[in-house]
């Protein structure tokens, strides 16, 4: 069974020096696949890796207070998804930060600087399977719109 855990959180807030734009760029949290006997497989979890600082809640908020939209994909109304795959250590450090879908004009960038800001040091517990801590993979997607 997957372990899936979306949370959208959208917030809008105003970039650089245009006062009248308005920028939407929401959050998601995507699947999660451990490393069992080498191989990567969606399976259930005694416990997934949990971000430090007040979850998922907490992760969204630090991300979306350090992500910014790029000027050039804003100035140019490119929107898109950018999403990242990486994955939490058996110390719960973050590794492995790969962009996999990316829109363009700097933000794929932009979500891979801010993640690496907010994920820098132990970010989360590690994912637990039979009470042992476990190497897993997650996604990470965000969803850039002008309006």
């Amino acid at each position: 069974m997957k372990n899936l855990f979306p949370f959208l959180l959208l917030l809008c807030f105003i970039y650089g020096c245009s006062d009248s734009s308005d920028d939407n760029i929401s959050v998601e949290e995507l699947d999660c696949l451990a490393l069992v006997d080498s191989t990567w497989s969606v399976i259930t979890l005694d416990q997934p890796p949990v971000y430090l600082d007040n979850g998922v809640t907490g992760f969204n908020e630090h991300l979306l207070t350090e992500i910014k939209y790029p000027r050039e994909a804003r100035e140019n109304g490119v929107e898109g998804t950018a999403r990242l795959e990486y994955e939490v250590a058996t110390n719960g450090i973050v590794e492995n930060i790969m962009i996999t879908e990316n829109p363009g004009t700097g933000i794929g960038e932009e979500l891979k600087r801010a993640f690496e800001v907010v994920t820098t040091g132990i970010a989360y517990s590690p994912a637990i399977l039979n009470e042992v801590p476990i190497r897993v993979k997650k996604e990470q997607e965000v969803n850039f719109r002008v309006e």
